[in-house]
């Protein structure tokens, strides 16, 4: 018995073409791209346009009503959906940045300013302890070298009169170097924390937010070189002083020596 013979029909598409998104100057995605880009203009300078955000959710949900619910869409040959999904997802996505960046804002000024009120303290303190340090060792060493000069000790040993001018001298140098250098850190730092105050008070504009390290950078470390070789060549002169007094009083005759 014969099989009949069946014959394969193509398949008609189902679908219609598909439409072309409607160009730049009639598309909803360019009008949500356009109000997206003044409001991250204006969020990048610091000022937050809530009202503008609200404005643009109320007419995106309007519009999908419209597209999606009621059917009423422009008439032109144009796919209004597919362009309505496109103005959200470019939503969606700036909505997404602003949150992340905020995040990373908040963040950056919650560091800010924990550095101002940390260095500023931290400053203060370190600056009294070492120079009311350094004035308790200089000035004992000062003391001790003018009860030599000043003829309280009688016959001195020759080599203690020198060591004591040199100390005299030394320690002097020592407190002015110490004292320069942390009065240039402690000023400095007192301004430059005044000035970043200023920046993180009310809406932040995030270029200056950005900037902070640059500033400091370029205002904060040259005088904080500066104020270390001072504070430290400060102690490596008392130090070197002190070496070489020793040598000197090494090397010379003692006070046993000397005549009666």
């Amino acid at each position: 018995m014969a099989k009949a013979k069946q014959t394969l029909k193509p398949i008609a598409a189902s679908s219609a073409p598909l439409l072309p998104l409607p160009p730049e100057e009639i598309s909803f995605r360019r009008y949500v791209d356009d109000t997206w880009k003044g409001i991250l203009k204006n969020w990048r300078r610091g000022w937050a346009s809530d009202n503008d955000l609200s404005t643009l959710d109320d007419t995106i949900e309007f519009t999908r009503n419209e597209i999606f619910v009621k059917k009423v869409v422009d008439p032109r040959p144009f796919d209004w959906e597919r362009d309505w999904l496109v103005a959200h997802n470019i939503h969606l996505a700036n909505l997404d940045l602003v949150r992340n960046h905020k995040q990373h804002l908040d963040d950056l000024k919650k560091l800010w300013g924990e550095w101002t009120e940390r260095s500023y303290k931290h400053i203060g303190e370190l600056s009294l302890e070492a120079l009311r340090s350094m004035v308790l060792i200089d000035g004992a060493a000062i003391i001790a070298s003018l009860a030599v000069l000043s003829g309280q000790i009688s016959s001195p040993w020759h080599a203690a009169v020198l060591v004591a001018k040199l100390t005299v001298f030394t320690s002097v140098v020592s407190l002015l170097m110490m004292g320069a250098g942390h009065s240039l850190i402690t000023l400095k730092v007192g301004d430059l924390v005044g000035r970043i105050r200023g920046v993180l008070v009310g809406n932040t504009k995030h270029n200056k937010l950005y900037a902070v390290p640059r500033y400091l950078s370029r205002y904060l470390d040259p005088y904080g070189r500066i104020a270390n070789l001072l504070i430290y060549g400060s102690i490596s002169v008392f130090g070197i002083s002190a070496f070489i007094s020793a040598i000197i009083l090494m090397v010379s005759e003692g006070p046993s020596v000397l005549p009666h």
